[in-house]
């Protein structure tokens, strides 16, 4: 008997990884044109203003579920900021406003503006 490979990953999942592409792709650009470069630079972090922030996106809410994809809440931030700052120091960073905790009614609110993206509604 011939044995089926499954999907290495599902269809619906696909589609989330394609919107958080682009959504990324989008954010970093206008991320780059607000600070002046040209579309083809890499942005800089959107902390420290020095270092660039390369290819990493900070999720301020999280990346679960339509949040994933959702601009709004994306940061540019370099390596140290990220891994360093706001990850290593979480109770500031949620002074700072680089984590954010989202109320059930806020999360609500996305994903009813979020998800038709996922469906193609």
């Amino acid at each position: 008997m011939k044995r089926t490979k499954l999907k290495s990953i599902s269809p619906r999942k696909a589609k989330a990884n394609e919107l958080y592409r682009k959504a990324k792709k989008e954010y970093r650009l206008a991320l780059a044109l607000s600070q002046g470069l040209d579309a083809k630079t890499d942005p800089l972090c959107e902390r420290c203003l020095s270092r660039t922030c390369g290819a990493g996106i900070h999720h301020k809410a999280g990346r679960s579920g339509v949040l994933l994809w959702h601009g709004k809440l994306f940061a540019g931030l370099c390596d140290v900021c990220h891994i360093q700052e706001v990850h290593g120091h979480p109770s500031q960073a949620r002074v700072d406003g680089w984590i954010v905790d989202l109320t059930r009614d806020q999360y609500e609110e996305i994903r009813q503006e979020e998800q038709p993206k996922l469906y193609g509604c």
